[in-house]
């Protein structure tokens, strides 16, 4: 055929490598190993879609404002991301706040434990606030995004309820 490439029916051609089934939709990288926490969520404005990126990285008052407000009320996507960043936020300050209640009594005690305990606490912490900025991401990019565990409980009150 001229020596040029031939198009499949979706657009992709086969190259002079052979390969095929390359979409131009993934850029030929192949799919996400982890399919199941990532999904696109189809329909959402451009308002919406800041409304969550900002329900991330503003602290808890936004998420309470969106979650609970009466306008968003029917608006599933950003109801469910404020719940899962106000579940994530309610647990990295509440592992903190109880290590350092914990640690204060135990400094008089025995210091190693109670460093170790609020150094524990500190990581549980950063690792909530890593997976809120990877959520904040994923939601500005119109995707549902499961944090392990919270995820699945917020997806229980919002996107699943029927």
């Amino acid at each position: 055929m001229d020596g040029q490439d031939k198009k499949t029916a979706n657009g992709a051609g086969t190259g002079e490598s052979g390969k095929s089934g390359q979409t131009p939709d993934n850029g030929g990288r192949g799919s996400y190993k982890n399919e199941a926490t990532v999904s696109k969520y189809p329909g959402q404005t451009d308002v919406t879609l800041l409304k969550t990126l900002l329900a991330h990285f503003l602290g808890f008052v936004l998420p309470l404002i969106f979650f609970f407000g009466e306008t968003d009320r029917k608006d599933k996507y950003l109801r469910y991301y404020s719940l899962q960043c106000l579940i994530a936020w309610l647990f990295a300050a509440g592992a903190v706040l109880t290590a350092g209640i914990l640690s204060v009594p135990l400094m008089f005690l025995e210091p190693y434990i109670a460093y170790f305990l609020y150094s524990l606490a500190a990581l549980f912490g950063a690792a909530c606030e890593v997976f809120i900025v990877i959520s904040g991401i994923f939601s500005y990019h119109n995707k549902i995004f499961r944090i392990p565990v919270i995820g699945n409980l917020a997806a229980k009150h919002t996107i699943d309820k029927d």
